[in-house]
């Protein structure tokens, strides 16, 4: 139950920084709309995120693949990160000017 929590709150901070991430990929690609993520994000929830590479596949739906995902646990925190994941995709569907998440 706990790691669905920990899922959702990472679903959510990606999908309310997704329009954010699309003007950054057209400005300045991947790289940049990563650490868009890793700042906003980080600031979102208090805890240091981590992307090691970012890939976004344009379509319908719009896919956001990233590698090596950390986030950062408190300093009191039995482990040294309170999400780690090699791989999470993401597919964004827009739908009348909303967002949904699909598959995980």
């Amino acid at each position: 139950m706990r790691a669905r929590k920990i899922l959702g709150l990472v679903l959510a901070c990606v999908v309310l920084l997704a329009a954010a991430c699309v003007g950054a990929v057209l400005a300045g690609g991947a790289p940049l709309a990563a650490k868009l993520i890793e700042s906003a994000g980080s600031a979102r929830l208090g805890r240091e995120i981590r992307l090691g590479h970012l890939d976004i596949r344009w379509g319908s739906p719009l896919r956001l693949a990233a590698d090596d995902v950390r986030i950062a646990n408190v300093a009191w925190g039995s482990a040294p990160d309170l999400f780690a994941s090699k791989h999470v995709e993401l597919d964004l569907h827009f739908v009348r000017k909303r967002v949904a998440v699909g598959d995980v």
